[in-house]
């Protein structure tokens, strides 16, 4: 009976408690809480309260998910710091808990491989390692179209091609922006 009655109270004061809430940051310094619908380069939608709120997404600075892997959020810790060799390996355990979260635990919804591609490329220019930034910032370009990363990918990949001094890659590199999709948006960043 005692167990019965501890049950359901750790059962009730699950419920009560109030379900983790992403944070949105807009450049301005306003914080919007609640939780995420759309993160795209074009708007991010997030319900909080009884309408959701679409931002633009030039705005935002930045978004923290609620249902960000551990080591998620210690790669972005480091990050902070700085310590480029431990965001990539954070960022390598936040993707294998993606792919195949421990059993029980829910998968996080799917920002997490854009958010971690973007971040291991921008890790890997820091540590002068551009060809495999590139090929990150290739793979949010192709595999996330719709990412709100998708202007500081291009950005970053004309970064490396002058870094390494490939003329020909930047020339090329600028006809693919042109014709890209919200091209005002990508030659703004």
């Amino acid at each position: 009976m005692m167990h019965a009655i501890a049950l359901f109270l750790a059962l009730a004061a699950a419920q009560a408690a109030p379900a983790a809430k992403d944070k949105v940051t807009l450049k301005k310094g306003t914080v919007i809480e609640g939780t995420v619908q759309k993160d795209t380069w074009k708007d991010v939608v997030v319900q909080a309260g009884a309408a959701p709120q679409t931002v633009r997404g030039d705005e935002v600075q930045k978004i923290e998910y609620a249902d960000a892997p551990l080591a998620y959020k210690s790669a972005m810790a480091a990050l902070e710091q700085e310590k480029w060799s431990d965001v990539l390996s954070a960022l390598g355990s936040a993707e294998e808990f993606y792919t195949t979260p421990p059993k029980g635990v829910p998968k996080p919804r799917p920002w997490v491989p854009s958010y971690v591609a973007y971040h291991r490329g921008l890790c890997q220019m820091k540590l002068g390692k551009s060809d495999d930034a590139i090929k990150q910032f290739d793979r949010i370009r192709k595999e996330f179209k719709d990412s709100r990363f998708i202007a500081s990918a291009y950005e970053m990949t004309l970064e490396a091609y002058r870094e390494k001094g490939l003329v020909e890659q930047m020339d090329a590199f600028e006809k693919e922006i042109d014709h890209a999709e919200g091209r005002r948006e990508l030659r703004r960043s």
